[in-house]
């Protein structure tokens, strides 16, 4: 990849913790379960509720939870299964991720720590796979939906255009690859 591909993801990732810290939230928070949690538990205990807002949204495994409150070691008032997901019990040690975590997550199509430890040395297949099939479709369709107030509508125009240079440089360094790779396929 070269330089303006890279710069292009490291603005997208950027733009995803700017996201959080604008909702108010102090960028990606990551805690772990401190006991099992069955799957009509209304109550999380974790690690640690630092750096989580007072009431939002929290990830676990495949499951999005609403709370109402913390404490500094609970998620309490919890709503299970929000926006259609399915609801499980979750073991200790489970990571709970906030929305920003989460972001970085469904972007890459996958939990990078999860899939790391359970591949191994075949990750790097599954993240190239996943980074052309998913990652780069959303960083093209970058959702802005956090510059809608004010003056922030400027900055939502300029990160449009960043999304079209990413495009454009993207394209740059794909096309002649798969041009080379039909060549040397086709003439034979």
């Amino acid at each position: 990849m070269n330089g303006l591909t890279i710069s292009f993801i490291l603005a997208f990732f950027v733009c995803a913790l700017f996201s959080g810290i604008f909702e108010g939230s102090g960028g990606i928070n990551v805690t772990a379960l401190s006991s099992d949690m069955s799957d009509n538990a209304t109550v999380a205990t974790v690690k640690s509720t630092e750096g989580f807002m007072p009431s939002d949204t929290v990830y676990m495994g495949n499951e999005q939870m609403s709370y109402a409150a913390i404490t500094p070691t609970q998620f309490t008032g919890i709503t299970r299964g929000v926006n259609g997901t399915d609801v499980a019990g979750h073991l200790s040690g489970a990571r709970v991720y906030n929305p920003e975590a989460s972001i970085i997550n469904t972007t890459l199509g996958f939990n990078v720590s999860t899939t790391t430890a359970t591949t191994g040395v075949f990750a790097l297949p599954v993240f190239a796979f996943r980074f052309i099939t998913i990652t780069v479709p959303r960083l093209i369709l970058w959702d802005f939906g956090y510059l809608k107030d004010g003056s922030m509508i400027y900055v939502r125009f300029l990160f449009l255009i960043i999304s079209a240079g990413f495009v454009i440089s993207l394209s740059l360094v794909v096309l002649p690859a798969v041009g080379g790779v039909l060549r040397s396929v086709l003439v034979r």
